[in-house]
This record gives structure tokens, C-alpha cells and sequence, in this order.
């Protein structure tokens, strides 16, 4: 009942399961092929239970952290950053609507993209190997310094990943506004004081491994229509074409 009551006083949590019903409703309304998008509306918040039990296990392995270091490289910049959001309240709707704001985002990616089956697979690998790197790196962000329990997932910056991927994934009409979220997301990871800017940099060379992990199953393991690019890619064989011969 601890972990319930956790996960739903977690802000993120919670736009996570708003993101899994923006993609069950597209997937009642056959946007997309829709055993995909209900097969990613279970996804998205077991990755996000998954992902926090990973981090506590890192937690547990990590009593010291780098921050000391990260704050030696950072320079202060990170630092006063989430100190002078901090002393704006104005600043902090916008700011945590962002943050926490990612999965709701990613949902909407998810339903647009012509590659969402790609895009899935490169978010989950790159969510999977990312604890190696908390524990290899263990850092909790300034806003968190000295606590024993804060999560070591600073290094690199899983949310950073997660929407440079999503904007290098989403539909060409929407990918500038993408990439507009994701600079977004750049400044609210410093301005909630979860990360540092190094963390920033790492994220940018970490999703570039995975976009090239991407490139390499697209050609390997995915046929055309598992990433959204052959005739399931609007709405699948269950979808429009079935509606079509009612």
C-alpha cells in the first residue's frame, strides 16, 4: 500500500497514466494500428514502476555519490539556476507542467509518429541500460544534495534521452514543435535542480548511441510495418481498411 500510495503522489506517475489513456483513446478511435498503441499505453507506466524500482536498488548500492565532482565541473551554473527558479514561484507550474509533463508527451509522439514501434523499442533500450550508468555515476542533482535517499539518476539525464528521441522520431509535422519541447525539457532539468549540465551533454552523446542502435534494427530486425512506415502506418490492418469492407 506504501508503493500505491507513492506512485500516486508522484506527479510524473500520474501524467504517465494520463499518457496511457491518450493512447488507449487513440487506439479506440483507430488512429493507429491499435493493438500497438494499447500494447504502449501498458508500456509507458510499467517502464516508468520499472524505472523507479531500478533507481531505488541503485540507491541502495550507492551510500556516496559524485556530486561533489559534478558540482566541481558544473561550474555553479546548474546551481543557480534552481536557485533562482526557486525564488520565483511564478516560474514553478510551467516549469513542473514540463518536467512532469514528458510522459503525456511522449504519448502524443507515440500516436503521431510513423515509427512508433522504432521509436518504443530505442526508448526502452535506452531506459534499460541507463541504471548501469546511475550506478557506475551515482549523483543526485542540487536540488537533492546530501540526501541518502534521493534516486543516483542524474548521469545521464533520462529525460533529456527521452525527448531528444522522441523529437528525432516524431511526425515531420509536428518535429518542430518537438524540438522545441525538448530544449524545454534542457532548461526544466536544471531548473528543478535534478541535474546538472554535464548530465545534459551526456544525454546528448547517449541518444546518439541509440539512435544509431535504431538505424541498426530498422534494417536487421524490424520489417516496414512493425515501425509504423508500411501499410499499417495510419491505421493497420484492423483499423480504416477493416472498416472500409463493413
Amino acid at each position: 500500500m506504501q508503493i500505491v500510495s507513492a506512485l500516486f503522489s508522484d506527479w510524473t506517475f500520474l501524467f504517465t497514466l494520463a499518457g496511457s489513456a491518450l493512447l488507449i483513446y487513440a487506439a479506440a478511435n483507430r488512429t493507429a494500428p491499435p493493438r500497438q498503441l494499447l500494447l504502449l499505453a501498458v508500456l509507458l507506466p510499467a517502464l516508468f514502476i520499472a524505472g523507479g524500482l531500478a533507481n531505488h536498488a541503485v540507491t541502495r548500492c550507492t551510500p556516496r555519490t559524485l556530486d561533489s565532482a559534478f558540482l566541481r565541473i558544473d561550474g555553479g551554473v546548474s546551481t543557480a539556476i534552481y536557485h533562482w527558479i526557486s525564488r520565483r514561484p511564478g516560474w514553478r507550474l510551467p516549469v513542473n507542467l514540463v518536467y512532469c509533463g514528458l510522459p503525456v508527451f511522449a504519448a502524443f509522439v507515440l500516436c503521431t509518429s510513423p515509427r512508433r514501434m522504432l521509436c518504443a523499442t530505442v526508448l526502452l533500450a535506452a531506459s534499460a541500460v541507463a541504471p548501469i550508468f546511475y550506478w557506475l555515476f551515482p549523483a543526485t542533482g542540487p536540488a537533492h544534495l546530501g540526501s541518502a535517499v534521493a534516486a543516483r539518476n542524474c548521469m545521464p539525464s533520462l529525460h533529456m534521452t527521452w525527448a531528444l528521441l522522441l523529437a528525432w522520431y516524431s511526425n515531420p509535422r509536428i518535429r518542430t514543435a518537438a524540438w522545441i519541447f525538448a530544449g524545454l525539457t534542457a532548461f526544466v532539468t536544471l531548473a528543478t535542480g535534478e541535474h546538472y549540465w554535464i548530465d545534459l551533454v551526456a544525454a546528448v552523446v547517449y541518444s546518439a548511441c541509440f539512435v544509431a542502435l535504431g538505424v541498426r534494427l530498422k534494417g536487421r530486425f524490424l520489417r516496414p510495418a512493425d515501425d509504423g512506415e508500411g501499410p499499417s502506418a495510419s491505421w493497420g490492418r484492423d483499423g480504416a481498411r477493416g472498416a472500409e469492407r463493413a
